[in-house]
């Protein structure tokens, strides 16, 4: 069976065949997966074809190269793959091809979300451009949005039933992956700090939120919200000064200046906790300086690399 990869980068593969030829026909591939990932998912008026995919000719002129399409790609993948309803009507054989798109959602709409994100490797065709192809780009994108939503919600979804069971390990870990797959989503971001901020691990917090602020700053030019710089601000001045006395200091029994020697123990305790929480707080402010730090150096890295270029050229930088 054919199987078609459209979350992450694109790939078509199947055993024993050279699909790469297909592969170098942008226009064609953007064809499959529109027919493969389109919702309703079924089959789709040629006429819409057209206007998605051969805005700039005129009727004749499109239907030839819609045709030309289809034949390259029944050439490519096998002649069953791609299939007509009447004369007016195309669509693909599920049977014959399997899409990673279709997968996802069903495993999702199934309620099996954990085998939904293990198919979610990237967003949405990551990095295909169709030229000549004006309203094929809207639509990718809204569905570049619409799935990354729909695994975001699963991911957090997931660590939320792990933490109800007490199983942090796990209810992190999918919230670290909700982060990677929402980068500059902010319900993503304050589920993984509330959560290390639950186990203890506020220096790993506040390294958390620096970075995620440092990428909305260099990549949208916004700051956190207020909810998430208040969650903040909260998880930096909870310090919880913890006092450790040995049980067999507990346990024995008092003898001249015994008194003394507990209430020092405790005092020394004391003053331990506090150097480790003064630690704790000054490897967080070390740690989220370092991380302004690079950041700062690769925004002047991207600066730099954009006035070569545009030195190379012969044009004014743009600003990025």
């Amino acid at each position: 069976m054919l199987k078609l990869q459209l979350l992450g980068s694109l790939d078509l593969v199947d055993a024993g065949r050279d699909l790469a030829p297909v592969l170098r026909r942008p226009k064609s591939v953007a064809l499959l997966a529109y027919l493969a990932a389109a919702r309703p998912r079924g089959f789709h008026r040629r006429d819409s074809l057209l206007s998605l995919f051969w805005p700039e000719l005129d009727q004749p002129h499109a239907r030839n190269a819609l045709r030309q399409a289809v034949h390259s790609l029944r050439e490519g993948v096998g002649a069953g793959a791609v299939i007509g309803r009447g004369e007016e009507e195309l669509g693909i054989d599920r049977q014959r091809l399997w899409c990673d798109v279709a997968q996802f959602e069903q495993d999702l709409d199934l309620g099996n979300a954990r085998s939904a994100i293990a198919l979610y490797r990237g967003e949405f065709l990551h990095g295909s451009h169709v030229s000549g192809a004006n309203e094929f780009e809207p639509w990718l994108d809204q569905e570049r949005k619409y799935l990354t939503k729909r695994a975001l919600v699963a991911t957090l979804e997931l660590s939320k039933q792990d933490e109800a069971t007490g199983n942090y390990v796990a209810a992190l870990g999918w919230a670290r992956r909700g982060v990677e797959i929402g980068p500059y989503d902010e319900s993503a971001l304050r589920r993984l700090l509330r959560l290390l901020d639950h186990i203890g691990r506020r220096a790993d917090a506040v390294r958390e939120y620096e970075e995620f602020a440092d990428r909305l700053a260099l990549d949208l030019e916004v700051t956190p919200s207020p909810e998430t710089r208040s969650l903040m601000e909260a998880i930096r001045a909870r310090v919880e000064p913890q006092v450790f006395v040995s049980a067999g200091m507990l346990n024995s029994t008092p003898t001249n200046g015994g008194s003394q020697g507990a209430a020092a123990a405790v005092n020394t305790a004391r003053a331990s906790a506090r150097v480790r929480n003064v630690f704790s707080r000054s490897l967080g402010v070390f740690q989220a300086l370092l991380a302004r730090v690079s950041a700062s150096i690769r925004s002047i890295q991207r600066t730099k690399n954009a006035a070569s270029s545009a030195e190379r050229t012969g044009s004014s930088p743009t600003r990025t």
